[in-house]
């Protein structure tokens, strides 16, 4: 799941960055692709999180899901709070593009989990 968001991320990366260094030149280039490599990160260690979870306790999927972006919101407040202090970094950028990363990887998250028969334990057959 990782590596498929790091390919959607791919794919959504050019026109962002390119986006915002139209809006605001190199600056905003740079806070944009800080902003994209922060929902990577924080996105790939949720999903390496949730790909443990499911070989080793499938049942706290769902859960370990659920935190996993709570926990992502706390990352992201914290670290966009740090990068905001960097003097080079266009900040309205930084934060959009967090926000159109953040997006656009909890909407995969939720297609995919959606769709992975392994995450359902219900069977509507047995009743």
């Amino acid at each position: 799941m990782a590596a498929a968001a790091a390919r959607v991320l791919a794919v959504l990366s050019p026109p962002v960055v390119a986006g915002a260094w139209w809006i605001a030149g190199p600056g905003g280039a740079a806070g944009a692709l800080a902003g994209l490599l922060l929902v990577l990160a924080l996105f790939g260690l949720t999903g390496l999180a949730l790909g443990r979870v499911r070989t080793q306790a499938p049942s706290v999927v769902v859960g370990v899901s659920l935190a996993g972006v709570g926990v992502r919101l706390a990352g992201y407040a914290t670290a966009l709070a740090v990068l905001a202090s960097l003097d080079g970094l266009h900040r309205p950028s930084l934060a959009a593009a967090a926000l159109i990363g953040f997006v656009t990887t909890l909407a995969y998250e939720i297609r995919v989990v959606s769709r992975t028969p392994a995450f359902f334990w219900v069977r509507a057959s047995s009743g």
